[in-house]
């Protein structure tokens, strides 16, 4: 853990690097407070091809983490959010979106989150309907938090 720590410490993050952030100095200090907690404190889990949630509602259709973070947006917000949408989804289908329409797309997006003060409760209530777990996820959650 030491050798990462020191690894972030001296590290200046380039665009070259291969990785992308907006803030070094912000990167940096949340890693360091990641590092410092300790690795007993911190658990990663990633279902990008859902194994762990049915990606589907009741009518069957795809549903992602992003679709139920629009839901909570006001009429406005979701307008924006669509046009992104419907701007950068067909570049990134045709694979032809750049890194910088990425970058663009998903902050852009972050940025309707953020602004929007998006209420904790209320979206985790909206995913477990929308995309609860599949059988036996709560059971290794426990098992992690032991």
């Amino acid at each position: 853990m030491e050798k990462l720590h020191n690894y972030c410490a001296k590290k200046k993050i380039k665009r070259n690097d291969g990785f992308l952030c907006g803030n070094a100095q912000i990167l940096s200090k949340k890693i360091d407070h990641i590092i410092l907690a300790g690795r007993e404190k911190m658990h990663l889990v990633l279902d990008f091809d859902r194994t762990l949630t049915r990606g589907k509602d009741e009518s069957g259709r795809d549903v992602t983490t992003w679709h139920v973070l629009q839901r909570h947006l006001s009429d406005a917000a979701k307008k924006e959010y669509w046009r992104l949408y419907g701007k950068y989804r067909p570049l990134e289908a045709q694979n032809k979106i750049t890194v910088s329409d990425a970058v663009a797309w998903w902050s852009s997006v972050l940025n309707i989150y953020r602004d929007n003060k998006l209420k904790w409760p209320d979206v985790a209530k909206d995913l477990m309907v929308a995309m609860p777990p599949r059988d036996g996820v709560k059971g290794i959650v426990q098992h992690l938090r032991r």
